[in-house]
């Protein structure tokens, strides 16, 4: 039983980062393919874990394989995130070091 409660646990803090990612990204910058394929792989988590509820043969290593699949997701969207954050900040300190005459 303690099985599937972790797994529920790992799953709603899986949801929960989709939610952050969503809710971080502007909504004209449209569905990110990083973004598609996490929504995928968490919904494929999900019904990896309605399998083990019920017992289903092999459920236990689809469950993992998707866990892993959710986690690689969320990692995908974090760097892509990141990296526009990097982006952001470097057009920002160009744009300080010109206007005070610096050089970069």
């Amino acid at each position: 039983m303690s099985d599937i409660a972790a797994s529920e646990q790992r799953l709603i803090a899986a949801l929960d980062r989709i939610d952050r990612c969503l809710d971080a990204r502007p909504a004209a910058a449209g569905t990110a393919p990083e973004v598609v394929r996490l929504v995928a792989a968490n919904e494929q988590l999900m019904a990896a874990n309605r399998a083990l509820m019920t017992g289903e043969p092999g459920a236990t290593e689809a469950a993992l394989r998707a866990e892993i699949e959710a986690l690689t997701a969320a990692r995908a969207v974090e760097t892509g995130r990141m990296g526009e954050i990097l982006t952001a900040i470097e057009a920002l300190t160009a744009d300080q070091a010109a206007a005070t005459g610096e050089a970069r």
